[in-house]
């Protein structure tokens, strides 16, 4: 049986194709900001600070590579479901928001779109995702766990389109 898409990972694939994200490179940080209006840049900590039309991710200086490219999608995905700055919440709200923005990271590293980039077949398909995606291979296989969990439970985000439609 073929994989049906949850209403989260189809909004997520409307809204990344709607602005010509078509492949793996297409959701490299430089790329995705470009097609977002997101200004990159670099401190001690990450956060997304975002007020009118101005949105800026700052991420952690000392990560690199697929872990750097990981905290930037984490970023995107908080923007993507809240819409207070991260400078300017109380601790325990980030924290909860956090919980919520990780699932969505997943489904945005990786979107359903994409998916058929992944060898399947490929008993190392989950380092030829990590590699071909650049993200570490833990955000590979929890994607692969939300979508086996997906196919059991019901989709818990009904009124996500409207709020990724605000995005774009």
């Amino acid at each position: 049986m073929p994989y049906s898409p949850t209403l989260l990972e189809g909004a997520v694939s409307d809204l990344l194709l709607h602005k010509k994200v078509l492949s793996p490179k297409d959701l490299l940080p430089e790329s995705l900001s470009k097609r977002f209006g997101i200004e990159i840049m670099t401190g001690k900590t990450s956060f997304a600070y975002i007020d009118s039309d101005v949105k800026v991710f700052v991420l952690e200086r000392k990560v690199e590579g697929k872990e750097r490219n990981y905290q930037f999608h984490k970023l995107f995905a908080h923007t993507l479901l809240h819409d207070e700055n991260h400078l300017e919440i109380p601790m325990e709200m980030y924290e909860k928001q956090a919980k919520e923005a990780e699932r969505l990271t997943w489904v945005e590293a990786i979107p359903y779109h994409m998916l058929n980039y992944i060898d399947f077949t490929d008993p190392e398909f989950i380092k030829q995702a990590s590699d071909m995606f650049y993200i570490p291979e833990k955000i590979v296989q929890n994607r692969i766990n939300f979508m086996i969990q997906q196919q059991f439970e019901y989709d818990e985000f009904d009124n996500f389109n409207e709020k990724v439609k605000s995005f774009a």
